[in-house]
C-alpha cells in the first residue's frame, strides 16, 4: 500500500493553499483504518489458518524451520521502519526512500545477507544484480505511466473531467457521503478494471477522485485515505491481478530450492487474502457512516463539517 499511498497523495491538491497532500498527513489520518482492517485480518486468520487440507504437520513444520530460517533477514525491517518514520514526519519523500535503500545496502553488505555482486556486477559482458534489473523492470512501467498521466491532463484540460464531475453532482452525488462513495466507487472499479497493476489503476482515477474532492470541499487526506486503501484491495485477490500472478509466478520459480512451496491457483486467494477484503469493507463503513470524513477549510485545515469549510 505504501507506493499507492505516495501516489494518492501527491494527486490530491488543496484548494486553499497550493500544493498536495503531505505524505505525513495521510499516512497519520489513514493509520486507525489500516489497524482495524490488520486486526479483522489477524482474528480471520487466527480462526481460519491452517484449516485447509494443505496445512502442515507441526513435527515437519518445525525441521522445515530449523532448516531454512534465516533471522538476520528480520534486520531489513529497519530500513521500511525509518522510511515510514521520516516520511510521517513530513520530510521528502525521495529523500526517505534515499535514506531507505543506503540503509538496507549497508545492513545487507555488514550482516552477509548478500555480496555487492547481487547489486551490480558484469557477468559475461552484461551488467547484471538487482540494480539493473530493477531498473529494467519499471522501465515499461514507467513509460506507460508518462502516457496515462498525459491522458490524464488531456481530460482536465479539454474540459471533460469538469462536465463529468458537474454531471456527478447533479445526477449521482449527495454530499457529502456521496462524494465519499463516490470515490470509493471509482476506486472500486478502476481497481478491478486495471488489477495487472494498481499503481497504474491509481494514477488513472486519481484525476476523477481530485476533481470530486474539490468539488465537494473533500479534503486532500480523506481523498488520499479511501483512494489509497481501496485501490488496494481487489487487484490482491482476484484472479487476474498483478499481485497474485506475481506470487504465483514466484512460487512456481522457488519450488527447486523450496520443494515444500504450495502449490496454488489464481483463484485461492479470492476469499483467504483478509486484509483486502477486511480494508475494503472499512472503509465501505467509513464512507457510509462518515468516520473520519474531514472538510477542507481555511489555509487547508481539516474541519469536520461543511459549515466550517464556508467560513474559511
Amino acid at each position: 500500500m505504501w507506493n499507492t499511498g505516495i501516489i494518492a497523495s501527491t494527486t490530491q491538491e488543496y484548494t486553499k493553499k497550493p500544493g498536495f497532500a503531505d505524505i505525513g498527513g495521510t499516512v497519520r489520518t489513514r493509520a486507525p483504518f489500516v489497524a482495524v482492517g490488520v486486526l479483522i485480518a489477524i482474528v480471520l486468520f487466527f480462526i481460519f489458518g491452517g484449516s485447509g487440507g494443505g496445512a502442515l504437520d507441526p513435527v515437519h513444520a518445525e525441521e522445515l524451520l530449523e532448516q531454512y530460517q534465516m533471522p538476520a533477514g528480520l534486520l531489513l525491517l529497519i530500513p521500511t521502519a525509518v522510511v515510514i518514520l521520516l516520511a510521517v514526519r513530513g520530510k521528502n519523500i525521495f529523500a526517505c526512500l534515499g535514506v531507505g535503500i543506503v540503509i538496507a545496502v549497508v545492513i545487507g553488505l555488514v550482516a552477509g545477507l548478500f555480496d555487492f555482486s547481487a547489486l551490480v556486477s558484469i557477468k559475461d559482458g552484461a551488467v547484471t544484480g538487482a540494480i539493473p534489473s530493477g531498473v529494467g523492470g519499471m522501465l515499461d512501467v514507467s513509460i506507460l505511466l508518462l502516457l496515462v498521466v498525459s491522458m490524464g491532463e488531456l481530460l482536465i484540460q479539454s474540459g471533460c473531467m469538469d462536465n463529468t464531475v458537474n454531471w456527478l453532482n447533479e445526477a449521482v452525488i449527495k454530499p457529502p457521503r456521496g462524494s465519499d462513495l463516490a470515490i470509493f466507487s471509482l476506486a472500486t472499479g478502476f481497481g478491478i478494471l486495471i488489477a495487472a497493476i494498481n499503481t497504474i489503476a491509481n494514477i488513472c482515477v486519481a484525476p476523477f477522485v481530485n476533481a470530486v474532492g474539490k468539488k465537494n470541499r473533500l479534503h486532500p487526506y480523506r481523498r488520499c485515505n479511501i483512494l489509497a486503501t481501496v485501490i488496494c484491495s481487489f487487484p490482491f485477490f482476484v484472479p487476474f491481478g498483478g499481485c497474485g500472478l506475481l506470487l504465483l509466478g514466484g512460487l512456481s520459480s522457488m519450488k527447486d530450492v523450496y520443494p515444500f512451496l504450495p502449490n496454488l491457483a489464481a483463484t485461492d486467494m479470492f476469499f483467504t487474502t483478509f486484509y483486502s477484503w477486511a480494508i475494503w469493507v472499512v472503509m465501505l463503513v467509513a464512507c457510509v457512516t462518515g468516520i473520519g470524513r474531514r472538510f477542507e477549510g481555511k489555509d487547508g485545515e481539516p474541519v469536520k463539517t461543511q459549515a466550517e469549510a464556508d467560513k474559511g
